[in-house]
């Protein structure tokens, strides 16, 4: 997956996004974008993929149930879930 893919499938279902949502992605795809624009600068790539990754994790404090270490966890376990399904 790249940038481009990802933007094209984001485009199909962002309709269906909530506002906070639909701001994260749009955040975690914008940086990804930039680390794809570093190819010969992986110290910078590889800063701009963790923002993104952080865009995408972040969410809501007020709204969260679990620990830090909990959902965290949980991120993962739906991202593996989502990749097993080819989402």
């Amino acid at each position: 997956m790249n940038y481009q893919r990802l933007k094209n499938k984001q485009r199909e279902v962002r309709d269906g996004f909530s506002e906070n949502l639909a701001l994260r992605v749009h955040r975690a795809l914008s940086w990804l974008n930039k680390s794809e624009q570093c190819n010969d600068d992986q110290d910078s790539q590889f800063i701009f993929l963790w923002i993104a990754f952080n865009a995408a994790y972040a969410q809501d404090t007020e709204v969260l149930r679990h620990t830090e270490s909990e959902a965290f966890s949980k991120f993962i376990s739906k991202l593996i879930e989502l990749d097993n399904k080819g989402d």
